[in-house]
């Protein structure tokens, strides 16, 4: 998450953007700079378009050279009534393709009433595990995992393990959602 003032330039970011800086995103004179002359325009213009309340602005895709892009929500700090003098005028929250969210197995025990065996077994194969190499980190065997994501699909009234990854993949809320609800 970053935060801009009313021109623009960066005010605070946190740890995870710091974790997104390097090669394909920089800070240079207090601006977010991205590698790529086209994004790094579009993030501006988003910029702008929130600063002057010139409407709703999109997602920016920031390219990076190697891997998945960086996909940057702008949103308005809305909160409060428009104070020109309000240091933070926007928000961007940044959504890192290439990071492994990871899911808490506790909030799948409490959503689901999945055990703790079935939660890690669960986190495993949301992260993109097959259920043998699942098996083989838990240390148990194949059947017992299979036995294991019967209960986990009965449990989410789920059938497959695809439909099993797209709900817990709601449970992780995205960028987007988190600034449209500001």
């Amino acid at each position: 998450m970053a935060m801009m003032d009313r021109n623009g330039a960066l005010l605070k970011h946190n740890a995870s953007v710091d974790r997104l800086l390097g090669d394909d995103l920089k800070i240079v004179h207090g601006r977010l700079v991205s590698w790529n002359r086209d994004a790094t325009c579009a993030l501006d213009g988003a910029l702008n378009r929130l600063l002057w309340k010139l409407g709703e602005v999109k997602p920016v895709v920031l390219p990076r050279k190697v891997g998945r892009p960086i996909i940057a929500y702008p949103a308005r700090l809305t909160s409060t009534p428009y104070d020109c003098f309000a240091p933070a005028q926007v928000l961007i929250i940044f959504a890192d393709l290439d990071a492994r969210r990871r899911i808490d197995t506790q909030t799948l025990t409490d959503a689901f009433g999945l055990c703790a065996s079935e939660a890690r077994l669960t986190c495993l194969l949301a992260g993109g595990a097959s259920l043998e190499s699942a098996a083989e980190s838990l240390g148990i065997a194949v059947n017992t995992a299979r036995n294991q994501i019967k209960r986990v699909f009965e449990k989410t009234e789920t059938h497959s393990q695809g439909q099993l990854i797209s709900l817990v993949s709601q449970l992780i809320f995205s960028a987007h959602e988190i600034v449209k609800s500001q």
